[in-house]
């Protein structure tokens, strides 16, 4: 995924952001995506087993790397423990938790759900058109209803169970 100048994990120095720069940024990105198809299905067929590795009889070695990874050096023997302990004591059944996704439209963006459902079977995916990044503060009334509809939904199905 791309990560503009000034943005997200990008370094953030002390220059004008104007729309050139961002666009040599996404001319970088995009020259790096290849052209042969079967080079462009890497990066899934890798997603696919990272995800099917949780579905695994020994899943919990997939959760252990995936959590190991997730350190810092900031992060305490101690905290580390917790964690640790705290997520790996989830059953196998509950590991692949029903998951919404809830987006701002992208025409530039292909397969994106796809890729979620790859690693989340159980998605509700939500694509709105019109909305920014933050759509949760653009239009909180609308996020809000449907956060509550996929919470009711959950709690229908476990009523029903």
């Amino acid at each position: 995924m791309i990560d503009l100048p000034g943005h997200g994990a990008s370094d953030k120095p002390n220059v004008s952001y104007t729309q050139e720069r961002f666009a040599r940024a996404v001319d970088a990105f995009v020259s790096i995506v290849p052209n042969d198809p079967s080079e462009r299905e890497k990066p899934r067929a890798r997603l696919d087993g990272f995800a099917k590795s949780f579905r695994a009889p020994d899943y919990k070695e997939a959760s252990q790397k995936m959590i190991e990874s997730m350190f810092s050096d900031k992060t305490t023997p101690v905290q580390r423990e917790e964690i640790r302990s705290k997520m790996l004591a989830t059953p196998h059944n509950v590991c692949a938790l029903p998951t919404l996704a809830v987006i701002a439209s992208n025409p530039g963006r292909v397969g994106y759900e796809d890729r979620l459902r790859a690693i989340f079977p159980s998605l509700n995916y939500g694509e709105w058109q019109g909305s920014g990044h933050f759509l949760m503060m653009e239009s909180p009334d609308r996020f809000n209803r449907a956060l509550d509809n996929f919470l009711a939904h959950l709690l229908l199905k476990q009523s029903r169970n």
